[in-house]
């Protein structure tokens, strides 16, 4: 069988057709021979050891150092709405070790929004406490 007499009678789209399907088969071969069953990615000590209220209070510690270095009305607004409704909802249907933790964070830092907001200067101690347990635990 001539293969290459074949592919000369076959219409431009078929042509098309049959180097896509060649290009696939190649790339699914290539990837299935490259694949490592030696160990999962859920495996791997990235995930094992990963929290998710850890990373999170990274993310709220940031909010807050920016907050508190530009203390006003519009900025305290937004970061306790975002406190109380972003990452409150988040932690409630998030699983893990330092769920509690991760609240009384949330918590400590609404805190110290609210004595902004009402004039005082904000005691940071213990958001700062709860922050360095959490992400240092």
């Amino acid at each position: 069988m001539d293969i290459a007499a074949t592919v000369k009678n076959l219409t431009p789209f078929e042509q098309l057709c049959v180097a896509l399907i060649t290009i696939l088969i190649g790339v699914s071969g290539y990837s299935l021979s490259n694949s490592t069953p030696s160990q999962s990615i859920l495996e791997s000590p990235e995930f094992v050891n990963f929290d998710p209220f850890s990373d999170r209070a990274l993310a709220v510690d940031d909010m807050m150092q920016g907050v508190i270095a530009d203390p006003t009305e519009y900025n305290l607004r937004i970061a306790k709405n975002k406190l109380l409704i972003t990452h409150w909802n988040w932690s409630e249907r998030e699983v893990g070790d330092n769920k509690e933790e991760f609240q009384e964070y949330l918590l400590a830092c609404v805190q110290v929004i609210d004595e902004m907001q009402d004039g005082k200067t904000a005691d940071t101690s213990d958001m700062n406490m709860k922050y360095d347990k959490l992400v240092n635990n």
